[in-house]
Formats: structure tokens, sequence, C-alpha cells
């Protein structure tokens, strides 16, 4: 996964203004099935059967290594409330990460 940014002022920059911020690799060297996006979160899967989900800076911020659905190639999720359950952190609390959630997801 790579994280992209339109800088002012870089020389470094590619032909279309944008420089690689950050860049990650994601799996157990298998092949990648899944990259979408759901509320707060990046979601990758792929043949490992492995679900992760990333911030918007590519942190790690959860992983489902024990699904046992083989691989990954669809994720659909709950409708509703898109993970913004309360948690241990009461908002604005500073140096206090909020507890992860997210809505209940299938995948195939």
């Amino acid at each position: 996964i790579v994280l992209w940014d339109n800088p002012i002022d870089v020389d470094e920059q590619t032909s279309d203004g944008r420089v690689a911020v950050k860049a990650i690799k994601v799996g157990s060297g298998s092949k990648l099935n899944l990259i979408t996006v759901c509320g707060k979160h990046i979601i990758v899967g792929g043949d490992d059967g492995i679900v992760s989900f990333f911030d918007f800076h590519i942190k790690a911020i959860a992983w489902f290594e024990d699904i046992k659905a083989g691989g990954i190639h669809s994720i659909s999720f709950a409708h509703g409330d898109l993970g913004h359950a309360s948690s241990g952190a009461e908002a604005g609390e500073e140096g206090e990460e909020e507890a992860f959630s997210c809505p209940d997801f299938l995948v195939s």
C-alpha cells in the first residue's frame, strides 16, 4: 500500500505532482484480493485469509487471522453504525486511543 501526497514544495515529485509519503508491505507474501474503505478504516484481504484494518495514515489498527474462511475475495459490512461505538477513551482525551470497533462483516 502506498500513501501519496500532493506537496507544494518538494523536489522529488512525480510528473503529476505526487510524492510517495509511506509504503508498506501488506500480507505474508500472498496475493491481495481486496482493498476497500469503510468509515475511518482501510480494509485489506488476501489469499492468506487475513482481514486487516488500517487508519488513513496506514497504521495497522486491527486484524483478523483466525476467520478460517480461506482466501478473502469480498467483504460486506452491516448497515447502520459504521464503527463509532463508545470506547475506553472519551473523545478529546489527549494521549488516549479509541478502542477499535467496526460494523459486523461477512467475508467470502
